[in-house]
């Protein structure tokens, strides 16, 4: 109830429109006490709303808290993104989604949390995620696809997080993808992305993608000094964090269609003009193994090809690559 009377309140937001009780009874098909309830639930969780008598109901603003129900409001009736869980605090969202999956999670459920207290990034470093403005949040999707295509994913999400970003800061071409799974801007990392999979030998059972942006944080621990930037340092201004993952969750679930309808190839151009341009100077890591060479692009297949010194052409499905020409 409280998601669809906040969908109803913020279709009048823009000119700031009353609302009044009976219209919202009429298209809820609920009592006035029921609305009155829901009401004042939603001011105690943070929402001013103005009541008159004889005018109804107006938002006046939202508070500056996640709130599943004003992510939801602001989404597709049938969008596949239909449960989202908020959490105060967790160890990590990317646990969260794994007990929800063997719990029997449906596809598109959504753990978003605060803080975590063990976030974590790729190769299991460490990601900063306190409650100071960050956005912290795993999906599950369970796309029909063979095992060795699960790192696409890490591509799709990718493409919908600097889109979003560079839309919603109004700074087209700052933000870019940095392979694997960084976004940068300026050379500064804003966001990150960390896909998991559940799993038989031969079939992708469920994928569990953490996403984690720098939204509103005004600092960031030392040891990230001069590695990190928050979307409000580069902007001067503080961002509503349901309008953030909103519209994230939105063009995720475009490009994750198109993605089940065509393929990655389809998204590999978008992909290409959104990420660093090919030619960097990178080392590959693997176990006691060190190679040095450039990037030469993503595959139809998004599988990132790197030209060692020695003339050779590797294919990275997974790696851990060092950005040697990074300032």
């Amino acid at each position: 109830m409280k998601t669809e009377l906040l969908r109803l309140l913020f279709d009048k937001l823009e000119h700031q429109e009353y609302l009044s009780g009976q219209e919202i009874s009429e298209l809820l098909q609920c009592s006035r006490t029921a609305i009155w309830k829901h009401i004042n639930q939603l001011k105690d969780a943070g929402f001013e709303i103005e009541s008159i008598r004889n005018r109804g109901y107006r938002l006046i603003r939202e508070p500056d808290q996640i709130s599943q129900h004003a992510v939801l409001a602001r989404l597709k009736t049938d969008t596949m993104f239909q449960r989202i869980i908020h959490k105060e605090v967790t160890s990590s969202t990317q646990d969260d989604a794994m007990e929800l999956i063997q719990s029997g999670a449906a596809n598109g459920t959504v753990v978003i949390s605060d803080a975590q207290t063990k976030g974590r990034g790729r190769l299991g470093r460490d990601w900063h995620s306190g409650p100071d403005g960050g956005l912290w949040f795993s999906m599950i999707v369970k796309p029909e696809i063979p095992v060795h295509r699960a790192p696409q994913l890490t591509l799709i999400t990718g493409v919908a997080l600097v889109r979003v970003l560079n839309r919603l800061t109004e700074q087209s071409g700052t933000f870019r993808i940095k392979w694997p799974n960084d976004i940068l801007a300026d050379h500064l990392k804003t966001a990150g992305i960390l896909t998991e999979m559940h799993a038989d030998p031969d079939r992708v059972r469920a994928l569990m993608i953490g996403v984690g942006i720098n939204v509103n944080q005004v600092a960031f621990p030392d040891w990230l000094a001069g590695q990190a930037e928050s979307l409000a340092g580069l902007t001067g201004e503080t961002l509503n964090r349901n309008v953030v993952l909103s519209h994230f969750l939105t063009e995720f679930e475009y490009w994750y269609q198109l993605f089940l309808a065509e393929g990655i190839s389809s998204i590999k151009t978008i992909w290409e003009a959104n990420a660093l341009p090919t030619g960097h100077k990178v080392s590959m890591y693997s176990g006691q193994t060190m190679i040095t060479g450039k990037t030469l692009g993503i595959t139809d297949e998004g599988v990132m090809q790197l030209i060692d010194d020695d003339g050779k052409v590797h294919e990275l499905y997974s790696a851990n690559l060092e950005w040697n020409d990074m300032r």
